[in-house]
């Protein structure tokens, strides 16, 4: 990100590195806590700053936003095509994988309530050489469709059936060398 930055950003990480507290930061720039955390997640995204530099910086845990506490460890795989996942009971009931890794999913069109557990058949079969990708998932947030492609939702991928990982590996690998060939 360096040297793209936008004028709030770069105003955002002057004020961050001085010593703002999370409170601080909302008022100035009037976001929710969930804004501040998806501001600060996508800082960490593009290494305009490092998980560690955001942690060091509070003195009590609990000063970090509850979404900042959950970052990502592993970098998304965005898919670029219509993926399908539905739940295992209502295969009827399709929605798509927007992004993946081995940890969790993020998904349009279906509904889910946050802290529910779902089991999920993503048919990767349909696209590549690799099996029914079959997990049970914990909403960790949800947002209403503001359009047509319905609701929004990430789950953590809470139990995976035996084989589904080897094959959720082979997904994320191919979607790899997709993206990386454009």
């Amino acid at each position: 990100m360096a040297g793209s930055e936008t004028a709030p950003e770069k105003d955002i990480l002057r004020d961050l590195r001085s010593g703002m507290t999370d409170e601080e930061l909302m008022q100035e720039y009037r976001l929710t806590a969930r804004g501040l955390g998806s501001l600060l997640r996508d800082l960490v995204d593009a290494k305009a700053i490092s998980v560690s530099e955001l942690l060091r910086r509070s003195t009590v845990p609990e000063d970090v936003p509850e979404l900042l506490a959950e970052f990502r460890v592993l970098p998304r795989n965005h898919v670029g095509f219509p993926l399908p996942i539905y739940e295992a009971q209502h295969p009827e009931l399709r929605g798509v994988v927007c992004d993946i890794t081995v940890d969790g999913v993020g998904t349009r069109g279906l509904n889910a309530k946050l802290d529910e557990i779902k089991t999920f058949v993503i048919p990767a079969d349909e696209f590549f050489q690799i099996g029914p990708i079959v997990f049970q998932g914990l909403c960790c947030w949800t947002e209403e469709g503001a359009d047509e492609g319905g609701n929004t939702a990430g789950f953590r991928v809470v139990e995976i059936l035996k084989g589904s990982m080897r094959e959720l590996q082979k997904l994320i690998q191919a979607l790899s060398v997709t993206d990386a060939n454009g």
